[in-house]
């Protein structure tokens, strides 16, 4: 398979973060979107998104359905009356739809050094974090973002602009 294919796929599995004006940043930030993808139509120029993908969930339903008994015409009424048959019938039901929604994040350019070392006192303050304070995006950090993220719907490791916002983390972060 070509890499191409690959990195086309992952984004697609994973979710992606990308910017609207284009650009794509090599950083240790999510999937980066490819080109041509890159946010909600209205979003403004220079803005980075993520889409946040929430998959359909399914349920399994089993019945028991009675069959028919097939009379034999050699057989009397009284020998027919035997005991009665089932059949297991299983179906697969959606329960919730699968769901796309963009949300804004920081773009990897903010994500400087000061900005991560306070998301990752912020998150340790709320009991989320428990590796060392560096400044560096790591899985651990990750981790805890996705945690306080999926309590608003966000099933994301990509810091969302509104989560930075909630946390004080805006006037860290330069355009």
């Amino acid at each position: 398979m070509r890499r191409g294919t690959i990195a086309l796929l992952l984004t697609v599995t994973w979710g992606a973060v990308g910017c609207v004006d284009g650009q794509r940043y090599d950083t240790q930030a999510a999937e980066l979107l490819p080109s041509g993808m890159s946010g909600p139509m209205d979003a403004p120029k220079g803005s980075c998104w993520q889409k946040n993908i929430t998959p359909a969930e399914f349920d399994t339903v089993t019945r028991q359905m009675r069959v028919p008994l097939q009379k034999n015409p050699a057989q009397s009424d009284e020998q027919t009356k035997a005991t009665p048959q089932y059949q297991t019938k299983t179906r697969h039901v959606m329960v919730k739809k699968r769901n796309e929604a963009w949300f804004e994040t920081l773009c990897p350019a903010q994500l400087n050094k000061a900005l991560v070392t306070a998301l990752q006192h912020a998150l340790k303050a709320q009991k989320l974090y428990h590796g060392a304070i560096h400044g560096r995006l790591t899985d651990e950090t990750r981790t805890a973002i996705r945690t306080l993220q999926h309590k608003d719907g966000i099933n994301s490791d990509v810091l969302g602009l509104r989560t930075a916002e909630t946390l004080g983390l805006l006037r860290l972060a330069k355009k």
